[in-house]
This record gives structure tokens, sequence and C-alpha cells, in this order.
């Protein structure tokens, strides 16, 4: 095929999916250097695929396969609208990867065979590698929790006289995020986590006796369910 062709044939099996916007492919088809996007094209009987990043390559594979070359436009779609998809409809304290697998799954079997199996061979190599990981990904999502819900307790409450000063500084410690670096990443993540339940855990002991009323008793209630998720 040549490069209409292979684009034209790669629009076809897009067009089985659900919701298929050609505008939203984000393949360039030709030989080119665009910033940040796929570049897929057929000359001498091969097809090229390349990607570009600040002039420099960063990707380039060749395959005289037509299902290969296929497969390169069809991933390059699916996987994007998979991610975007999770994005949309994120379930917390869970590996995010899970939700985006399942909707590339789903959409490679409305296009079937070869595609489903190739798409199954890489997810599978991926998992090999990198297996879903629910305990990590819930603990990020806990420590957001604590930051969020710390923050707001602190806004709305203007932390009262008869607060102690022990609740205080634990609040202060998630809005002032000691543990993470520069980049917001957090060293010693494991130890770093466990000190997070313990101050969060003494804040709800503190509080707990404490008259509460409107947003604040909300947000006491809120860091009361997340104590019970911690415990998972």
């Amino acid at each position: 095929m040549d490069t209409k062709q292979l684009r034209d044939s790669a629009i076809g099996l897009l067009s089985k999916t659900e919701d298929f916007d050609e505008l939203k492919l984000c393949v360039c088809f030709g030989n080119g250097k665009p910033e940040c996007i796929p570049v897929i094209y057929s000359e001498n009987d091969l097809y090229y695929y390349q990607c570009y990043e600040r002039g420099e390559r960063i990707a380039f594979k060749t395959t005289k396969d037509d299902e290969e070359a296929l497969f390169w436009i069809l991933d390059s779609y699916i996987w994007s609208y998979s991610w975007d998809y999770e994005l949309r409809n994120r379930v917390k304290y869970v590996d995010n990867r899970r939700l985006a697998f399942d909707k590339v799954r789903k959409l490679y079997l409305c296009i079937g065979e070869p595609y489903y199996s190739m798409n199954e061979n890489k997810l599978h190599e991926i998992l090999r590698i990198a297996p879903f990981n629910d305990k990590y990904i819930r603990e990020l999502d806990l420590i957001n929790d604590f930051e969020a819900l710390a923050q707001n307790l602190w806004d709305y409450d203007k932390i009262n006289p008869d607060i102690s000063c022990k609740v205080k500084h634990n609040l202060k410690y998630f809005i002032d995020k000691p543990y993470r670096e520069k980049y917001g990443g957090i060293d010693n993540f494991d130890v770093a986590f466990k000190e997070m339940c313990v101050k969060f855990e003494e804040i709800i002991r503190e509080l707990e006796h404490k008259k509460m009323y409107g947003e604040v008793q909300k947000i006491f209630k809120r860091m009361k369910e997340i104590r019970t998720i911690i415990s998972i």
C-alpha cells in the first residue's frame, strides 16, 4: 500500500469503533518532522514510523508488513482515546490503567483480528514488566486527599482557639508538604506514607469530640471516610 492507501485502510478500521473522530487521529501521513506527532509513510516497499521532539528523532521503526503498519496507526488513536476516556471517568484508589486498558481492549474488539491479538500481546508484555498496582495508586490518591482535606479544614475553620496545637501542627504538615520533593515526588514513599497516616489519625482523634457545623462538619465526615480506606 502507498501512504494514502495505508491511511484510508486505517480510517476504515477505526470507523468500526465508537465515536471515531478522524480529527483526533494524531498521525502525520507523509515524510516530515512535526513536533511530537508520529509520522507514518510508505517508501520503497517499506513502511516508516518516526517521531521528533525538539528536532531530535525520539522514535523510529520500519516494517514491510501491512498489518503491523496499520497497527501502529490504530494504536496511536486507540491509546490516546482510551487515556482521555480514563481521565474523564477516573476511578480513585485503583490503578488507573485498569480502566484505560479495558477501554483499549473493547475498541480493538470492535476492529477484530489480527489487531485484537496484537494488542493483547502488547498488554501482556506491559503487565509482565509492570503489573497492576492498586496499593500504590490508592496511597497516592489518599495523599492527595490528606492534603486537600487539611487545606479545606484550615480554610473553613480558621482554626478555633480551642483546637490543640497538635492538630494545627499536623494540618500545617499536609499544607506545607515537607515530604514532597521539588517536582512533587515523594522520597522514601513507604516511610513517608506511614507517617502521614499517623498524623491524619491524630487529627481525627483530636477533633472527634469537638462540636462542628456546616462545611467543617462535612469535611470531618469525609476525613473519617478516608480513614476506612486507609485500612483496606
